[in-house]
């Protein structure tokens, strides 16, 4: 591709060697329709970067540090607290037994009442950093946590109040549940990464 700088040189030189004669007022056409075509290619550069710019401009919200630094821990104390509310739901109802030799029932239910409460336990830690963190993260992200995140734990919590390990189905629904639990919490992952990533902190201005 001739440049626009070389284009225009040449054009120069073909005029003071031909003229305005046929072979040079085609040669000059030639030129011109290829100075012509970088110029459109240019063009078309630009308006495609300028796009892009805008589009990342548009996903970038500015926000002053402290703003930032509010949401981020709000973000980090929610997401600490939906780790462990999975991790205490996952120890619910073990798929395979942990049980020691000659344990008794009422060992096992012991058992299973200690996990229990360490289950709610965390659960209500998630509740109170989800509720206290209302005001300072998205409202996409809060939707999120509050109509499907929490659902899925309040419905394990339910179910492991009202019914014991013995009874049918019990495996089957603490697998559901806990399957709804993580793919919420995959979600508010992505939506989480999403904010930190569209977020920009003004610097302080030296006026």
């Amino acid at each position: 591709m001739i440049s626009i700088d070389v284009a225009t040189l040449v054009a120069s030189v073909v005029l003071a060697l031909l003229g305005n004669g046929f072979l040079g007022s085609f040669l000059l056409q030639r030129l011109r329709d290829q100075q012509d075509q970088a110029l459109a290619r240019l063009k078309a550069d630009q308006d495609s970067e300028l796009k892009r710019l805008q589009a990342l401009l548009d996903r970038t919200v500015l926000v002053h540090r402290v703003q930032f630094e509010t949401e981020f821990a709000a973000l980090k104390t929610i997401w600490e607290k939906v780790i462990g509310t999975r991790g205490t739901m996952a120890t619910l109802r073990p798929s395979f037994s942990t049980a020691p030799e000659n344990e008794t029932n009422e060992q096992a239910l012991e058992r299973f009442f200690v996990r229990r409460r360490a289950f709610q336990q965390a659960l209500d830690e998630l509740k109170d950093a989800v509720f206290n963190s209302e005001p300072f993260i998205s409202e996409a992200l809060y939707r999120e946590l509050f109509d499907r995140l929490l659902r899925a734990a309040s419905a394990e919590e339910l179910s492991v109040r009202v019914h014991k390990p013995s009874e049918p189905n019990w495996y089957e629904t603490g697998e559901k549940n806990l399957g709804d639990f993580m793919a919420s919490a995959n979600r508010v992952a992505s939506l989480v990464r999403l904010r930190i990533e569209g977020l920009a902190v003004l610097q302080k201005s030296n006026w």
